[in-house]
């Protein structure tokens, strides 16, 4: 029986192993998982989390011997700068997704975007999106 890998750090290791500072003025976020989940001062850097929403699996769909495996993945990205910087995070996470949908990454065979939502709160100075993504792989059983 083939092991997938978790969901959560197989996007954190996509997203921080392929990050191009270039396009986001030479600033490389941290990048967080959802265990990791704690207070963090966006003074410091911006912050992209990671996060488990759902996850299926189907056997049916393609015979016995095969699981296909479906998760929602939350990618949250923050920053204190300005919106421009929170559109060039944005940016690059779409630009590393989408260079991977036509490659496949660890035991995945796509990540999609699914929706978009802005959380910025102006008032604190705290620009935010939170990009739902679906994530599936295909497994022996």
């Amino acid at each position: 029986m083939a092991v997938i890998n978790d969901p959560i750090t197989s996007v954190k290791t996509l997203l921080s192993g392929n990050w191009v500072s270039g396009n986001t003025d030479s600033a490389t976020p941290t990048f967080g998982e959802s265990w990791l989940l704690g207070k963090k001062n966006l003074k410091r850097g911006d912050i992209v989390y990671i996060y488990e929403v759902s996850g299926t699996h189907d056997s049916s769909s393609l015979g016995t011997t095969v699981d296909k495996g479906t998760w929602r993945i939350s990618i949250d990205i923050s920053t204190a700068v300005s919106r421009d910087r929170l559109r060039k995070l944005y940016g690059e996470v779409l630009r590393i997704i989408r260079a991977n949908e036509v490659s496949p990454f660890s035991h995945y065979s796509s990540i999609n975007p699914v929706s978009r939502v802005d959380q910025t709160d102006k008032n604190k100075r705290w620009y935010r999106y939170v990009l739902d993504c679906e994530l599936i792989s295909y497994e022996a059983v």
